[in-house]
């Protein structure tokens, strides 16, 4: 830490920087220990001109002013109280990386505070609680053993999200049918779907729910598209060319390429490919291997040149010198975090990925050629999912999913 004015030559621009921080850090001359982690890695940049820049523009400059001076409560309690604009959660997760923070699940707390917004937004006191409840206890709990087991955090957030924020329409609606909860009848309902907009069914989940802790009647929401059942895949001529491009097409980003063949030859989710880490790949002089389920599936060339050169990819700017909690495969743009599954979904979509039809027809493709039984262990397929695309690609592997199943139940 700087000690008062330098003199004499004029400051080079790290020398600058580091007073920059201080001042920005620095309260009655001192810097709070939880905060040292944050200045050191501030000025660790590779180019301390990004450093100035961040300080200049970033909103979160106050915030970290206000957190030195202890104006603000250094937790994610106080955090939440607030806006959660970008910078505010890029703050958030600097302060996790410098240890000054707690670890949370960021998708979690995200569609925990959105319950809690939600809730605040109806008027009537038991509306309130009910949504509460319904939050926490059903989709809150649901969503957090799903992030748990690795199923795309960000996905089942931003589903669990538009249940609650239907719900807490409709029950804002029916106040202005004059009726709550228990006071609502099937027509209230019938009027609420009749003008064909899909979200509107999300409310089935809630009156489901409050009718079984007899919060509400039992009234009728029909299932529109729940059978489950895979969309039509693209055919297979346009997913040669597409893997064809991927792997020879020098102008695009590598990272893009390697995330495009695991959709579109792998066949992964998006949500599972952003949070692919480096343990997950094995690099040799002769080959790569990759982890996907419980088999190590080989790479084969070019594919495995292009991943190769992705361990070297590493967050920039401040994030880049932040301890790293995971090693990600495809690093994100916010501290710690990996590429975001709905940014890699837009950037795949420019060059003419449509991730769910490719990805579809991978698996139909190889669920024609490979057992239940091996497709779920290659790919981390759940058993009866495998059955499923195998079953329609004109397998029958039935008996494999009771098996398999209590197989995974007993493990």
């Amino acid at each position: 830490m700087s000690n008062g004015l330098r003199i004499g030559k004029p400051l080079c621009l790290r020398c600058r920087l580091e007073d920059r921080v201080d001042e920005v850090l620095s309260y009655d001359g001192t810097i709070r220990e939880e905060l040292v982690a944050v200045r050191d890695a501030i000025l660790a940049v590779d180019n301390p001109r990004s450093g100035h820049v961040w300080l200049s523009r970033s909103p979160a400059v106050a915030l970290l002013k206000d957190l030195a001076a202890d104006r603000l409560t250094l937790s994610h309690a106080a955090l939440d109280e607030l806006n959660p604009t970008p910078s505010l959660i890029h703050l958030r997760d600097l302060l996790i990386g410098c240890g000054a923070l707690p670890e949370r699940d960021p998708y979690i707390a995200r569609l925990e505070l959105a319950i809690k917004r939600e809730a605040a937004s109806l008027s009537d006191p038991h509306d309130a609680q009910l949504l509460r409840s319904f939050g926490t206890w059903r989709i809150s709990r649901r969503a957090r053993r799903r992030v748990e087991l690795g199923r795309g955090g960000a996905t089942v957030v931003k589903n669990a999200q538009s249940h609650v924020r239907e719900a807490a329409r409709f029950l804002r609606w029916l106040r202005q049918q004059g009726r709550g909860p228990a006071e609502c009848v099937q027509a209230d309902v019938d009027r609420w779907l009749e003008d064909g907009v899909l979200a509107r069914f999300r409310i089935r989940e809630f009156i489901v729910w409050a009718s079984e802790i007899q919060a509400m009647p039992r009234l009728v929401v029909p299932v529109v598209g729940g059978n489950g059942s895979p969309s039509r895949p693209v055919d297979l001529e346009q997913r040669v060319v597409l893997s064809r491009r991927l792997l020879h097409d020098e102008s695009l980003d590598p990272a893009d390429r390697v995330a495009g063949m695991l959709v579109a030859v792998y066949a992964q989710p998006v949500t599972r490919v952003a949070h692919l880490t480096l343990d997950d790949v094995a690099v040799s002089d002769d080959e790569v291997t990759i982890s996907l389920g419980n088999d190590a599936l080989l790479v084969p060339e070019p594919l495995g040149r292009l991943v190769r050169e992705l361990p070297w990819r590493r967050q920039v700017g401040i994030a880049g010198k932040l301890p790293a909690r995971a090693h990600w495969l495809f690093p994100g743009r916010q501290a710690g975090r990996p590429q975001h599954p709905e940014y890699m979904r837009t950037r795949l979509a420019k060059i003419g990925i449509n991730c769910r039809q490719i990805r579809n027809a991978a698996l139909f493709e190889l669920a024609r050629d490979v057992p239940a039984a091996v497709l779920a262990d290659m790919l981390g397929l759940h058993p009866t999912t495998a059955v499923r695309w195998v079953e329609r690609a004109g397998g029958n592997w039935s008996n494999y999913a009771a098996v398999r199943t209590r197989s995974v139940t007993n493990d």
